[in-house]
């Protein structure tokens, strides 16, 4: 019992210093997760209508849902009502029923999410996306110097310059 006492102080200010020194990295890791940047939002899908491939699982997609956008595949099934998502740099998406896109890159700078201008890009993005078929309407916000939006076609590449665009791939 003494020999506890005598470690208790020494014991006690290592752990002190061990979540001084854990904190941080743990506030790094929430940060990360809950950072707003490079995401995508589901603002209006039907129940078990579109899925997200993660390159980890495939997933019904519903509204509300928040994920992180590169590196994913939304592919809304055929005969089915159409989705809208909305990236974290403000582009809106709307995607037909039988449409599949692949987001390979969606990189975007860190930003205040309490912004108040909602015209202008948040922050600096490069966006890749690759429309593999069915039809996309995209709504842009003022696209600041620096970013970036490029999408693949099996028949052409388009870099998007802003605003409103429509990209369809069918057969012809």
């Amino acid at each position: 019992m003494k020999a506890m006492t005598r470690y208790l102080p020494t014991t006690a200010a290592s752990l002190a210093v061990a979540a001084m020194l854990l904190s941080p990295a743990r506030s790094l890791a929430e940060d990360k997760k809950h950072n707003p940047t490079s995401k995508l939002y589901v603002a209006q899908v039907g129940e078990n209508e579109a899925e997200i491939n993660t390159g980890v699982r495939i997933e019904n997609l519903a509204d509300k849902d928040v994920r992180s956008a590169e590196g994913t595949t939304i592919q809304v099934k055929p005969d089915a009502k159409p989705a809208a998502v909305v990236l974290s740099n403000s582009t809106g998406v709307f995607l037909d029923a039988d449409t599949k896109v692949e987001i390979p890159k969606f990189m975007q700078e860190p930003f205040t999410p309490n912004r108040t201008d909602l015209e202008t890009e948040p922050s600096i993005s490069q966006t890749q996306g690759n429309v593999v078929h069915g039809a996309i309407g995209l709504c842009t916000p003022k696209m600041v110097a620096g970013s970036s939006m490029v999408i693949n076609t099996p028949h052409a590449s388009v870099n998007i310059q802003g605003r409103k665009s429509v990209v369809q791939v069918d057969d012809n």
